[in-house]
């Protein structure tokens, strides 16, 4: 056993140690076995288990298809200078990088017990893989003298090697009946596919081009081999392809055509699917397409990052074992660090997008145990060199208390329910980093389960704040189609486009009267005063409710919420850099203010039910509540964090209590006493949260890869005796 795995377990070194130091080292290593067990705050959803713990560099590891052992190729530092030695005292050591620690291949149980080291050459042991039946591992070494391809019992006897070619083999697979082995193979001055039988027999070359091979994914039938090839030559945008041939050397065949790069090509449990990474004309990032390459399906984007002059990275897809879901790690979109990685899972038709891992270092190669419950990974953590010290993890019990609903290739924001709670409409922008590509945003819906996502608007223009109407059957939103922004209004299905301003100035936050008969909307008229306006629901009658006595003053006048019985209108005004919370009648006549000092907030005041009262946040950390009936402020303290301000206030249906947010977090306090009662932690959260009219769920905004996506939590009240005292 090496130092470094030695060092993962104390016990196999208490020989030559008095027992006050091996007392030390037991409690170390329980203390150890303890924290790395627990639930990692950056994971999404699941528990995270740590199953190495060594000084050694863990890399690649590959569930064992019927069991809880986990294999991977494991690096230690400490055998540089036994190679070293080896090398200088003449006994010669096949291509040894001094640079870099040799590799060996061990194995571990799925609950980080049981380490074995397998190998223990002064080669490299890479390219493992797993036999159908589990009981065996083949891998590639370069060891000293007897380089080739090896295969060894999963307990570390019956050591052989099989093949022996040139130190640049790789890419071993099994057949699907464990009885033949392909990889890739450098001779004669090229890389070409071979086969060969299991006890080293029968081999076979299967190619024979100038083509280099990689990748290989064997049919499950055994009919065919999937791979990857290109040119083997230095040269910028080398053209790749993923190709498949018949396993005894027949009908090889081009699948994909399309200029571009395809790499990591993969074939689904059942052999009708292959998953692959493509840089092309057709779509770049996650595609899954049939086996015969038809049915092509971009699953997840990749992005320009056209300032730093990359893609972002989408690599390492995995099947699950029934086929339905894709794994893989992709590099979060606004970060400049080409190695942070995270790892996703994203069903096959492209649907439940789930982000599984939010670290600060590199998440990456999942791979699924047998019955698709949990997934093991490497993660590098952040501070040093791509592969410092590296180790396995697995990933348990994630499914998502979230559903997230849209495709975070795009940038989603704003969403806001259906009154009949059935449906939630949002905002899609397509953003880029590239200068030459035009930002615009769409207007969306789909239903609160994520399913039935449909585009509404379509059109090349910036479509923005949706509103729905009382009845659920038409949205009002924003667009600067024609060059400016001005109020529309669209059928849920798509249909009935109306356009109902047509100004030179802007344009914006329409909302509608409790009866739908009516919208009010805030404009940016003469260049320097925004005021609000109400019209009919069809663009008619358009009346100026709100202006202010100095004409040449500059002032803002926004944010209006219609009171539930459709008689006031609450809004927000803003002169001189003094913030006021104002109640006027529809008409705009007999205006109230709340007495509250510069309270820095434009978020729309929450109406009670019966209409009296209006709450609100502020940066004083209060919700403040303006009861119109005496003209009297009431303020219920939310936090001891000065300067933040409780968001999205939320009357319930009897006007007993307020639910408000704050980052990450939900709570409801009490109108009468200022009660406060917290819901369980919700990830999923940025801003804008808009709860569900039932207050059973709330959609939010999810910022995780510097995009938005939507998704839908139902937050749990925390039992009052969990709370903190």
């Amino acid at each position: 056993m090496s130092a470094a795995l030695a060092r993962a377990n104390p016990l196999a070194m208490f020989r030559p140690l008095p027992i006050t130091c091996a007392l030390v080292c037991v409690a170390l290593f329980l203390t150890a076995c303890f924290s790395m067990r627990g639930a990692d705050p950056d994971v999404e959803d699941g528990t995270l288990v740590q199953l190495t713990h060594t000084d050694a560099t863990e890399r690649n590891p590959v569930w064992s298809p019927i069991d809880d052992k986990v294999a991977f190729e494991c690096y230690d530092d400490s055998r540089i200078w036994d190679a070293r030695e080896r090398e200088l005292s003449g006994e010669g050591v096949a291509h040894v990088d001094f640079a870099a620690p040799p590799s060996s291949i061990c194995v571990v149980n799925a609950d980080g017990s049981g380490l074995i080291q397998l190998t223990d050459d002064l080669g490299d042991d890479t390219h493992l893989a797993w036999s159908p039946d589990g009981r065996r591992i083949a891998f590639v070494s370069n060891r000293r003298v007897r380089r080739g391809i090896y295969i060894i019992n999963s307990d570390g006897t019956g050591l052989r090697r099989i093949a022996s070619d040139t130190p640049w083999d790789q890419g071993t697979v099994w057949s699907p009946d464990g009885s033949e082995l392909a990889f890739t193979s450098f001779q004669n001055g090229q890389h070409d596919i071979v086969v060969v039988r299991d006890d080293g027999t029968e081999r076979r070359q299967i190619t024979n081009d100038e083509l280099k091979e990689e990748s290989l994914a064997w049919h499950p039938d055994g009919s065919k081999i999937v791979y990857r090839a290109y040119l083997d030559i230095r040269m910028s945008g080398n053209p790749t392809h993923i190709y498949a041939v018949n396993s005894d050397g027949s009908d090889l065949e081009q699948i994909t055509d399309s200029p571009g790069s395809y790499s990591e090509a993969t074939l689904s449990p059942d052999g009708s699917q292959i998953a692959f990474v493509s840089y092309s004309d057709t779509g770049r990032g996650l595609t899954v397409m049939r086996a015969d390459g038809s049915e092509r399906t971009l699953l997840y984007r990749s992005i320009l990052n056209a300032q730093a002059g990359h893609w972002i990275s989408v690599e390492s897809p995995a099947w699950s074992p029934d086929g339905t879901r894709i794994a893989f790690a992709a590099r979060p979109w606004n970060r400049g660090s080409l190695h942070r990685l995270e790892l996703y899972v994203i069903n096959a038709d492209g649907t439940s997008l789930q982000r599984l891992t939010h670290r600060t270092g590199a998440d990456s190669k999942p791979t699924w145990s047998p019955d698709g419950s949990r997934l093991a990974f490497v993660s590098r953590p952040p501070g040093g060199p791509r592969y410092y010290l590296p180790e396995i993890y697995v990933l348990t019990d994630f499914n998502p208390s979230h559903q997230p609903l849209t495709d975070i290739a795009y940038s989603d924001r704003i969403p806001v329910w259906s009154p009949d709670g059935t449906r939630i409409a949002y905002v899609t922008e397509r953003l880029s980093w590239d200068p030459q590509i035009r930002e615009y945003g769409e207007i969306h819906i789909s239903n609160a389960d994520g399913s039935g996502q449909k585009q509404l608007t379509d059109n090349d223009s910036t479509d923005s704040r949706p509103a729905w109407s009382p009845d659920s059957t038409r949205i009002a939103y924003v667009s600067d189609y024609d060059g400016d922004a001005d109020i529309y209004t669209i059928n849920a299905d798509g249909s009935g486009i109306k356009r109902l301003t047509n100004n030179d100035h802007p344009d914006s936050r329409p909302v509608w009267s409790p009866d739908g008969s009516r919208i009010a909307y805030v404009s940016l008229h003469n260049g320097r005063h925004t005021d609000i306006f109400v019209m009919n629901a069809d663009g008619s009658d358009i009346t100026q409710l709100t202006a202010y006595d100095d004409a040449e003053t500059n002032h803002y006048n926004g944010a209006p919420s219609w009171s539930p019985d459709g008689k006031r209108i609450a809004y927000v005004s803003a002169v001189h850099g003094l913030y006021q919370r104002h109640v006027m009648n529809a008409d705009g006549t007999q205006r109230v203010t709340a007495s509250v000092d510069n309270c820095l907030s434009y978020d729309p005041a929450a109406w009670s039910p019966d209409s009296t009262m209006i709450a609100f946040g502020c940066h004083d950390s209060h919700l403040h509540l303006f009861n119109l009936s005496d003209g009297t402020v009431t303020s219920l303290e939310t936090s001891d964090m000065y300067g933040y301000t409780p968001l999205a206030p939320n009357w319930s249906a009897d006007g007993t209590h307020i639910t408000y947010a704050y980052p990450v977090q939900f709570f409801k306090i009490k109108v009468d006493d200022g009660t406060i009662t917290r819901y369980e932690t919700v990830e999923c959260w940025y801003r804008y949260p808009a709860w569900s009219p039932d207050e059973s769920k709330v959609a939010l905004l999810q910022n995780r890869d510097g995009r938005f996506e939507i998704c839908v939590a139902e937050p749990v009240l925390v039992p009052p005796s969990e709370l903190a005292p």
